[in-house]
Parts: C-alpha cells; sequence; structure tokens
C-alpha cells in the first residue's frame, strides 16, 4: 500500500490532463504566470499556448521594476514586445478575453497586429487601454462576436467619425483622459443587444445613436 502511494506521489497528474483541461486551469492565472509553467517539465513547455485569457500589462511600476533588471527602458519595452508576440503568436485556442494596457508608445503596427490576431481568434471581451487611432478603427471590422469592449485613454486626434456599431455588443466602456482629449469626432452607435454603457469624456462633436 505504501509503494501505491509513493508510486502515485512521484507521478505527475497534472502533465497526465488533456490539453482543455490544463488550458482551463491556466485561465485562472495571470499571463506571465502560465508563461512561468512552461519551465516545469517538457510536458507544461508550450501549455501556456492553450490560455484563452490573456492579460498584457506594461505600466510605469512594471517599467521602473524591469528597467532595474535589464537596465535602460528601451530594453524593457523590446522585451515587452517580444513577450506578447511569443505568447499571442504561439496561442492555438480561441481567445475568449484579451487585455492590454499600455502606458508607453509601443507602436502603432505592434497593436494592430495584437488586436488583429485576438479578433481572428475570435475574442469575446477586448479591454484595451492607450490604443490608438487606427487600431480603434480596426476593432469591430471582424469581431462578429464580441460582446464586451472597453476603450481607455486612446488617441482621437485623427478621428472623424467614431463608430462603434455591433449586432451583438451588450457592454461598452469609454474613458478618456479629460486632460489631454481631442473631442473632435463624431460618435456613432448602432448596438441593439447594448445592456450597460459607460461614457467618461469631454462632448463629442456630435452623436448619432440607433438601436439602443
Amino acid at each position: 500500500m505504501a509503494r501505491k502511494a509513493t508510486r502515485m506521489a512521484d507521478k505527475d497528474m497534472i502533465s497526465a490532463l488533456p490539453n482543455e483541461i490544463i488550458g482551463r486551469i491556466l485561465s485562472f492565472l495571470s499571463t506571465e504566470e502560465v508563461v512561468a509553467t512552461s519551465v516545469l517539465s517538457s510536458r507544461w513547455r508550450y501549455a501556456y499556448a492553450f490560455n484563452s485569457n490573456l492579460s498584457f500589462v506594461l505600466d510605469n511600476l512594471d517599467i521602473l521594476r524591469r528597467t532595474t533588471i535589464l537596465g535602460s527602458r528601451h530594453l524593457v519595452i523590446n522585451s515587452f514586445l517580444r513577450f506578447v508576440d511569443k505568447v499571442l503568436y504561439s496561442n492555438v485556442s480561441n481567445i475568449k478575453q484579451f487585455k492590454l494596457t499600455l502606458w508607453e508608445d509601443v507602436g502603432c503596427s505592434c497593436v494592430s497586429g495584437w488586436i488583429g490576431v485576438a479578433i481572428t481568434r475570435g475574442v469575446e471581451h477586448l479591454d484595451v487601454i492607450s490604443i490608438n487611432d487606427d487600431s480603434v478603427k480596426k476593432l469591430l471590422s471582424g469581431c462578429l462576436v464580441l460582446e464586451n469592449l472597453s476603450i481607455e485613454f486612446c488617441d482621437m486626434k485623427n478621428i472623424n467619425t467614431f463608430d462603434i456599431s455591433h449586432a451583438h455588443m451588450k457592454s461598452f466602456n469609454f474613458q478618456l483622459n479629460l486632460d489631454l482629449e481631442n473631442s473632435n469626432y463624431w460618435m456613432v452607435a448602432d448596438t441593439p443587444m447594448l445592456a450597460h454603457f459607460k461614457y467618461y469624456a469631454l462632448e463629442a462633436v456630435g452623436y448619432s445613436f440607433g438601436n439602443l
């Protein structure tokens, strides 16, 4: 009996689980914690590729903390870009939740590309902080199953018409920095399923709301 218990204790029962179950377990961890599990064993090396909830954060505190390790702000940003690319482009599962928080300009093409990948993977909950005009324009064009959208502190200076019309959107959160905001845009919304709408910004040039 003791030998049997020892054999069971030595056996890695979690690693024997199907990829779908492991992905479910990892969904309760932060993205960094998920990637950290890759060192546990060869079986876990690419387990992060099955995680359906992705969250990437680059805020001021994170930049300061990483700068003390890597030595420069430039290296911190490049390390963050490589990390997001590695996780996002290796992911083979449908993405349920994608959160991107940026307090540093990492470039339009990077952000647009990441959002594009999330959209093609059927993202349902999209939470983006500090995005640019090109990213905003692409958010809804190919995202057919999106239900919840949160946009905070985005750059609106090159946007004339901000159209958030979507047949299935249920919740929309829109917040801008009142000190830096450019409100020279027209907001359009045709969202028949919308149940929750939060708007914290200066008054836009005009509004066109239908089927709310």
